[in-house]
C-alpha cells in the first residue's frame, strides 16, 4: 500500500512444487482476483474468496485492488 502508482493494494502469492499433486490454500479474508495462474496472465481478473487449488508444478499471484 501506499507505493504512487502502484494499484495492488494487497499481494498474495502462492507456489506449488509438487510433482503431482495439486496444492489447496486458504487465501487470507476478502475478495482476490487472479492476476496471473498455471496458464500465464489472465486478461480479465476473476474475482476469488476462501480457497484455491493450484496446480503442481505452477503457482498464482492474486491481488486486492
Amino acid at each position: 500500500r501506499g507505493l504512487p502508482g502502484e494499484p495492488w493494494a494487497n499481494v498474495c502469492v502462492v507456489a506449488n512444487s509438487a510433482e503431482n499433486d495439486p496444492l489447496p490454500a486458504t487465501l487470507p479474508a476478502g475478495s482476490w482476483q487472479v492476476a496471473l495462474d498455471a496458464h500465464g496472465a489472465v486478461p480479465v481478473p476473476r474475482v476469488l474468496e476462501n480457497t484455491i487449488t493450484v496446480p503442481p508444478k505452477s503457482g498464482m499471484i492474486l491481488f486486492q485492488p
